[in-house]
């Protein structure tokens, strides 16, 4: 059947996105094995090429599977070659592993990272045909909205890695914003706010450990929550990030079904402490209202928008700005009491001076102290 123009769109951007990390695993694994065997590595070359060719048959597959204008919708296609990219991707996890065995020298590190790379690109590209797959019988082509999307950041020196990890991101419905190293983190955490962090640890400049660091140190951005996404996975490199405050961790290549939860669990808890803050606030404006109830300076409109919640927060207020009025009401009679007494005081004053100071009155008081 003839695709509408909006599965057109959405199964081009499935087909994008999963070329990325196939561009991966065959970019470097070219770059690796002409590095190894200019370097004498001959026994890394020939499991690198085997990589980079699997990796172009994965390419060739998925093109064939995309461009055909044959056999159904692009996604009804993708299911029927799920199993043999599953199958060809699973080959070069193989090498991969294979490959990492043979690493033992220390001065082969860089080595053992754009291993790690490879390892990653073809998680990543499985898990984004079970995505694509698994959106396809919910709403087929449509894109879902996370339950709890916010706004994160994804912090990665590795430009693939941010592409792939944002990608599944803005899928799930997420504002993602990037940045390649910790320094650049630090600069967007300062001038916007982020829901959640997505770091890496091993970057240029200023590496994950340091982001923590500061991040802990500051009074505005302490309670941002973190998730370390990394190759590292020593226990001791885990336990450091949870020290430094990090609330979650996932080792690279992670697993998709995996984060997305961690990521719904860290906004969900997120959320709650932010209302929990401004249920806070609130009660110190109640607080303040009080105050300012004993020194007379009380404003009673300053409680309006509280006044109009629903919640027993919002009962509290009505009752205290009743109350409030009712003491100012108080008040302003006692006021006049005093006022009207001050009044009658000073009539009777007079009532009593206009007797006592007349001619008739002063010869009495006379008379009577002469005669006790």
């Amino acid at each position: 059947m003839p695709e509408t123009p909006v599965e057109s769109r959405n199964s081009s951007n499935i087909s994008h996105d999963l070329r990325t990390p196939l561009n991966h695993i065959i970019g470097y694994s070219e770059l690796m094995a002409e590095e190894a065997e200019d370097n004498g590595q001959q026994m890394f070359v020939e499991s690198l090429r085997s990589i980079r060719l699997i990796g172009k048959q994965l390419l060739g597959l998925l093109n064939d599977t995309f461009s055909s204008l044959k056999s159904g919708p692009p996604l009804m296609r993708l299911r029927k070659a799920r199993t043999d990219l599953m199958m060809m991707a699973d080959q070069v996890t193989a090498h991969t592993n294979a490959l990492e065995k043979q690493v033992q020298r220390p001065d082969q590190a860089a080595f053992s990272a754009d291993l790690h790379k490879i390892a990653a690109a073809v998680e990543t590209f499985k898990a984004l045909i079970d995505y694509a797959l698994a959106t396809e019988e919910v709403t087929p082509l449509v894109s879902r909205p996370a339950l709890n999307a916010g706004m994160l950041l994804v912090v990665d020196d590795n430009v693939g890695n941010r592409e792939v990890l944002s990608s599944m991101l803005e899928r799930q419905g997420h504002t993602v914003v990037t940045a390649e190293n910790g320094q650049r983190a630090l600069d967007l955490l300062t001038a916007q706010t982020f829901d959640l962090v997505l770091l890496d640890i091993l970057m240029p400049e200023l590496d994950g450990f340091e982001v923590l660091r500061q991040l802990r140190a500051s009074d505005t951005l302490r309670h941002v929550p973190v998730i370390v996404i990394s190759a590292l996975d020593d226990l001791d490199d885990v336990a450091r990030c949870i020290e430094l405050g990090a609330e979650d961790y996932l080792s690279k290549p992670f697993d998709r079904v995996l984060l997305r939860a961690r990521i719904g669990a860290s906004l969900e808890r997120k959320r709650l402490r932010d209302q929990e803050l401004a249920y806070l606030k609130q009660v110190d404006r109640l607080t303040y209202a009080a105050s300012a109830v004993e020194t007379d300076t009380f404003e009673p409109d300053s409680l309006v928008d509280m006044a109009a919640r629903t919640d027993s927060l919002g009962q509290l207020a009505r009752v205290f700005v009743h109350m409030a009025h009712e003491v100012y009401a108080r008040e302003a009679r006692l006021k006049h009491e005093r006022f009207a007494v001050t009044i009658n005081e000073a009539q009777k004053a007079e009532s009593v001076a206009a007797i006592t100071d007349t001619d008739y009155f002063q010869a009495l008081r006379q008379k009577v102290q002469r005669h006790p």
